[in-house]
């Protein structure tokens, strides 16, 4: 009888075992899906710095994207995104590496289409769009398609509107050489910012500045600037239609780590 007893016991045990471990295999999709997530996406919100604090615009805006170059001649940069909130304190809510020109900075006026240098300025947001479907926003986000072009340096007279999101459905004469096929950049445009850059729309000054995501291969960009995907991502989530894009050399922002 005891023997009996034990043999039951221990096939109870068992049973309770396998409902275990049943029970951990069904959270273990859940707990990959966990472990995929980059920890470098953690992005935490704190008081922003006092050099931010203390920047003319932050008088006005209510938000500010910042793109702090190393430098006039490098091709590196320090990108972070402010926000004020309802007692008017400037809260930091996203901060990363980027990379800008290959040839490094330039002030807006001297800017050409060419020089492949990221314009010094203060600039709106234009749009958010992207390849990549919407990852949420604040600010209206566009899918982009197979027939979805940014518009390069057309006639400011003609019909094609100049630096613009397009359908070349609707513009069936638009020149490729100076618009930009969003497919064609599968990296860097799943997600884009476009900022006000030339909106004088000046022939020979350059277009298509965007703020978006890294390239698969080069360590600098043709005038845009460039940062991780996953943060591109966050981005794209919390910039305000009212943002403010401040582009210039830490040293004139009075930017520190």
């Amino acid at each position: 009888m005891n023997k009996r007893i034990f043999a039951i016991l221990i096939c109870a045990l068992m049973c309770v075992g396998l409902v275990g471990c049943s029970e951990m295999h069904a959270e273990d999709p859940q707990k990959q899906q966990e472990s995929v997530d980059l920890h470098s996406s953690v992005q935490r919100e704190v008081d922003s710095p006092d050099w931010v604090k203390k920047l003319p615009a932050a008088e006005d805006a209510t938000q500010l994207l910042v793109v702090a170059g190393m430098g006039m001649d490098k091709s590196t940069a320090y990108v972070s995104l402010h926000t004020k909130d309802e007692q008017g304190n400037w809260k930091q809510i996203v901060t990363t590496p980027a990379v800008i020109g290959k040839n490094g900075m330039c002030l807006d006026k001297d800017h050409t289409s060419d020089c492949e240098q990221t314009p010094i300025g203060t600039y709106n947001v234009v749009r958010p769009v992207g390849i990549a479907f919407s990852p949420g926003f604040k600010t209206p986000y566009t899918s982009a398609s197979d027939s979805s072009y940014w518009t390069g340096e057309t006639d400011p007279d003609g019909d094609i509107p100049f630096n613009k999101f397009v359908s070349i459905l609707q513009y069936g004469e638009l020149d490729k050489e100076t618009s930009e096929h969003l497919y064609d950049l599968e990296y860097e445009d799943q997600y884009c910012i476009s900022f006000d850059f030339n909106k004088e729309q000046q022939p020979g000054k350059g277009t298509k500045m965007f703020i978006k995501c890294f390239d698969s291969e080069k360590p600098y960009t043709n005038g845009s600037v460039e940062v991780p995907e996953d943060i591109m991502r966050i981005l794209i989530q919390n910039v305000m239609s009212d943002c403010v894009i401040l582009i210039d050399t830490m040293d004139n922002l009075g930017a520190e780590f």
